[in-house]
């Protein structure tokens, strides 16, 4: 109550202050303020929530992220998702993308992305089948971004399996990426091989062939 009465300028510098002391106990206040309909106070609220926030913050956040019209709150609320520290907060956004709407999903899928949360590429991996479209494309720019080369087969499969042009494009940049993780020695094109001997549709085999064309090795 008392921080309620205070005004906007002095609310600002008390969380930030909290923010600094690593008090816990005022993690209610601080998620509360993250609400407020002060930008000053909403700002230094979500700077207390990456310093602060646990596994319990990341639905508040993401929520967040996908509801605002100023740029600098989403981008500070973006900031702090991916600062947040804690064991368990990659697992807690994991649980959100299974149950949050089309837009949050993004969110959480961008966060896993900009976390590096390499141990939740399955989650991304599933993401990039979404039956909404800017889920699939925001899942398929994180695994572009985490791409490494023992993930070719399985960029290879999602490949195989989109439907969508603009998703195949999407796709073949995650395999291009996984690609260019190969060493010298590595040939990334036998996995493309081994796809495109499969039956597949001319859409998909067109796909594959022209993805080998631009990894620039000798089948």
């Amino acid at each position: 109550k008392e921080f309620s009465r205070q005004d906007e300028r002095t609310q600002s510098l008390l969380l930030y202050a909290l923010a600094h002391r690593g008090d816990k106990a005022a993690l209610p206040t601080i998620a509360n303020a993250a609400k407020s309909s002060s930008k000053r106070v909403q700002v230094a609220a979500l700077y207390g929530l990456a310093e602060l926030g646990d596994n319990a913050t990341v639905a508040l956040l993401a929520q967040l992220i996908a509801d605002a019209q100023d740029d600098e709150i989403r981008q500070t609320a973006a900031q702090s998702l991916k600062r947040m520290a804690g064991d368990r907060i990659n697992a807690a956004i994991v649980t959100e993308v299974g149950r949050s709407s089309a837009a949050v999903r993004a969110v959480l899928i961008r966060s896993l992305r900009d976390r590096e949360a390499y141990e939740c590429m399955t989650t991304m991996l599933n993401a990039a089948r979404d039956e909404n479209v800017e889920v699939c494309l925001t899942a398929m720019n994180a695994l572009c971004h985490l791409a490494k080369a023992e993930y070719l087969p399985e960029f290879v499969k999602l490949l195989t399996e989109v439907k969508r042009e603009i998703l195949r494009r999407e796709a073949e940049r995650t395999v291009l990426a996984a690609a260019e993780k190969f060493s010298n020695s590595e040939n990334p094109v036998n996995q493309l091989l081994k796809a495109v001997k499969q039956d597949h549709e001319t859409a998909v085999e067109a796909s594959l062939i022209r993805v080998m064309g631009m990894i620039g090795h000798d089948a």
